[in-house]
């Protein structure tokens, strides 16, 4: 026992209790078990004496009506091991008050989860456990997690194997994550460094109303923080166009600020979206996105950076589907083409060229002093006599952080200026 460190004071009460001749499993209570400074609740459970090993299941109440379950299955072969801790807002203080050293680690109040763990008995190979139902707070996490225990010299590594793993968080913005998989090698844990970067994929994100697939993202573990060398993501709708960021900082209360890659965004989708169908188009829309988030002087949650730009690279169409949407479109932006009699004479045209357009380019640019995404099109349509009729506004979004951040705000703050409506 020498090697097992015990405290000096140790004490326990245990009763077990069985039919003669019979096969009932044994019944056991430990009552007043004192480890150091600590008094575990009382413990009440049966075991099993089977021709290959042994069964055995245990129940703690850690305060009234809330219990932590233990049950356990031995052969020659396996050993399993699984471990229920309910969830509930009285868990967090009821560990505390069971094992008063867990009050450095400032847990949350809710807190629950369901461990099965595996092993090849009398083997060398590395335990097995699922986490299933792991709450944390807001946060609860389920799936398949291996691990793995090596050591280098004095100290221990850890190599945690995430496969198909989920993670929900219920706060002011409701997180969801699915397929989460990956390996994580800890090097150290006090305190917690890792060799090298890590690597882990995710099948799908859901961030409040936005839906994320194909993720991927490469950190490092650093004294000031995570160091994100890669974080890669496309849209449910536009799988095949990318946002890519490299090598910024994830800190404690400090704004994230990150340089996002736009690579091929389907402008036909995106159009579709915030047209609610009334405009297709085609092309690709790439470009550079600074992106700055959570700065505490700023009231808005997302901000962007000077400089952000989208382009297409190569002609393509964009059109009205219908005359009377075209028309609407035209008058609300320019009030003119209802009251002008020279636009007026030129609106039929104009509209009918909406509806069979060709654009050679395509600008978003952003203007972080006046918070301005202008919006330069360059192209030509046609009429139904087959006239050419050059169209090449510039569109003016106003308050464009704003946007970002209430879309429900989209139509009192868009103002769009068409004084440079045609060309030469």
């Amino acid at each position: 026992l020498k090697e097992l460190d015990l405290p000096d004071r140790l004490g326990v009460d245990v009763m077990v209790t069985n039919s003669a001749d019979s096969s009932d499993p044994w019944k056991f209570g430990i009552n007043n078990l004192t480890i150091g400074a600590t008094t575990i609740s009382p413990l009440t459970g049966e075991m099993r004496l089977t021709d290959g090993g042994q069964q055995f299941s245990a129940e703690c109440e850690l305060i009234d009506g809330l219990k932590a379950k233990v049950e356990g299955n031995r052969t020659d072969k396996k050993q399993s091991y699984a471990i229920t801790i309910p969830s509930s807002s009285d868990t967090g203080p009821a560990l505390v008050g069971l094992i008063p050293a867990l009050k450095e680690l400032d847990l949350p109040d809710r807190l629950g989860v369901d461990v099965m763990v595996t092993n090849s008995a009398d083997s060398s190979d590395p335990w097995k456990f699922g986490i299933n139902n792991l709450t944390i707070g807001t946060i609860t996490v389920g799936g398949t997690i291996g691990l793995e225990v090596g050591n280098e010299g004095t100290k221990s590594q850890i190599q945690l194997l995430l496969k198909d793993c989920s993670l929900v968080a219920s706060n002011e913005l409701s997180i969801m994550v699915e397929g989460l998989s990956g390996t994580i090698q800890i090097k150290d844990i006090s305190p917690i460094t890792m060799t090298g970067a890590q690597r882990i994929t995710v099948n799908s994100a859901q961030l409040g109303n936005l839906e994320l697939v194909n993720g991927l993202a490469v950190f490092r573990l650093e004294s000031e923080g995570v160091f994100i060398e890669e974080e890669r993501w496309s849209l449910k709708q536009d799988k095949d166009g990318r946002f890519v960021a490299r090598n910024f900082w994830l800190t404690p209360d400090r704004p994230v600020k990150a340089d996002i890659e736009v690579q091929d965004l389907n402008l036909g989708i995106w159009l579709d979206l915030l047209t609610d169908g009334k405009v297709i188009a085609s092309g690709k829309l790439s470009g550079r996105v600074p992106v700055i988030l959570n700065e505490k002087e700023e009231k808005l949650p997302v901000r962007l950076g000077d400089g952000a730009f989208l382009e297409t690279r190569k002609s393509g169409k964009l059109q009205f589907k219908s005359a009377k949407w075209a028309g609407e479109w035209l008058e609300s932006v320019d009030p003119r083409f209802r009251t002008d009699p020279v636009l007026k004479e030129l609106r039929q045209s104009v509209v009918e060229a909406l509806q069979d357009f060709s654009y050679s380019s395509i600008r978003f640019d952003y203007d972080k002093k006046t918070d301005i995404m202008r919006v330069a099109v360059r192209g030509e349509g046609k009429n139904r006599q087959g006239k050419v009729v050059k169209f090449d506004p510039n569109i003016n979004v106003k308050h464009f952080s704003s946007l970002i951040n209430m879309a429900y705000q989209l139509n009192n703050q868009v103002n769009r200026d068409l004084d440079n409506l045609f060309g030469d």
